[in-house]
């Protein structure tokens, strides 16, 4: 496995413009990320990326196997979990706070211009703006291998559209929805 490079520039959810970096001290080391299995897949470029996502399903073979495992920075890539026009979503594990799963998401390689890496920005910072029970807290904003990615809590199971396409709502029940959303 290639040497996994950790980066010294995160940019944080606790400053209130986000446009300054946080560093550690340096009389307080940086956590260890555990070090992968051997065999593991490293993403240290965006090449790399691209061949992983550009086969959807070998990709998900690879991840439900569960004989290697792939790593993306500080975080080991568990299943990929959507796919969209900015980036792709993925379940993972942070390998420097045991336990933590985050939903990683990643600046697709082919929209990499400064439009588009100011407006994956913004969607970090417009949701960090927020502290609401029903909206996921940004854990981390930052680049791997000059890829941009936003890690925000994992919440598990399924995704609004996904309950509207298997069930008709009524208009009672999306009203319930939404109320449950703006609470």
């Amino acid at each position: 496995m290639t040497a996994i490079s950790t980066l010294p520039r995160t940019e944080s959810r606790a400053s209130k413009d986000m446009s300054h970096t946080t560093h550690q001290s340096a009389s307080t080391p940086a956590p260890t990320a555990i070090p992968p299995s051997k065999g593991a897949i490293a993403v240290e470029s965006e090449e790399a990326l691209d061949k992983l996502v550009a086969d959807p399903e070998k990709l998900d073979q690879l991840l439900s196997g569960g004989e290697r495992e792939v790593v993306f920075g500080d975080y080991t890539l568990l299943k990929r979990l959507s796919a969209g026009g900015m980036g792709v979503v993925f379940k993972a594990r942070s390998r420097k706070i045991e336990g933590l799963l985050v939903a990683l998401k990643v600046l697709r390689t082919e929209k990499v211009d400064e439009e588009n890496i100011a407006r994956f920005k913004q969607e970090a910072w417009a949701i960090s703006a927020f502290n609401h029970k029903n909206i996921v807290k940004v854990c981390e904003m930052s680049k791997h291998a000059g890829m941009h990615y936003i890690a925000m809590d994992f919440v598990d199971g399924e995704d609004l559209l996904a309950v509207g396409f298997k069930h008709t709502l009524t208009f009672w029940q999306v009203m319930e929805v939404i109320d449950k959303l703006a609470d």
